[in-house]
């Protein structure tokens, strides 16, 4: 499963939900919460017509909280879930990419990647930097490098991360799934940059 929240994310949606149904595979789906937006989005998101997107019209509650909310609504037999942001794209084999680096961890397991970075035409700008000191629960207590949009959870460590915490006053879910999958399970980093990370005036 893939969960994506958007808001006012009119311009690029398209681009970015077509980069993952195009590599979904047959059993996936892509759950998406609207946080609100008073764009286009929700009717270019309809437009579509693909059984494999599923939508849920809400409240403006804030990215983490509308992230948060989605986790809770994937369904328990999920086996991995990723997270997608409205406005990038995804590369090739993100997600089978995702799927084999955690088919081969025991409990709770996090992935994450590097970014290609590029600008609102796709032109490319540079490399998101590696990570100095890597992936632990002592590093997670000071900075976060979990990028939320490159993130993919385990079956473990998705029930672990939506029965930890209250989603009202959990800043940013990036962070907190790193927090409690360091805590508690692996979080890996994977140095190939898996998707097109724009950079535009209007990000959110």
């Amino acid at each position: 499963a893939v969960v994506m929240s958007t808001y006012n994310g009119e311009p690029y949606l398209e681009e970015q939900v077509q980069s993952i149904l195009g590599q979904l595979p047959a059993e996936g789906w892509l759950l998406v919460r609207d946080d609100g937006s008073r764009d286009g989005t929700v009717r270019k998101l309809q437009a579509l017509d693909d059984p494999r997107v599923r939508i849920l019209a809400g409240e403006n509650v804030g990215y983490s909280r509308s992230f948060l909310t989605l986790l809770s609504s994937v369904p328990p037999e999920t086996e991995m879930v990723m997270l997608s942001d409205q406005d990038d794209v995804w590369l090739p084999g993100k997600i089978q990419r995702a799927w084999d680096h955690l088919a081969r961890v025991e409990g709770p397991g996090l992935y994450c990647s590097r970014q290609r970075l590029v600008d609102a035409e796709l032109r490319p700008i540079s490399c998101s930097a590696p990570w100095p000191r890597g992936a632990s629960f002592a590093n997670a207590l000071a900075e976060n490098i979990v990028t939320g949009c490159t993130a993919a959870l385990n079956a473990p460590a998705l029930r672990l991360v939506t029965r930890c915490g209250d989603a009202s006053r959990i800043q940013f879910h990036d962070w907190w799934m790193y927090l409690v999958v360091s805590a508690f399970g692996t979080v890996i980093t994977d140095p190939e940059p898996t998707l097109l990370y724009r950079q535009h005036g209007r990000n959110v």
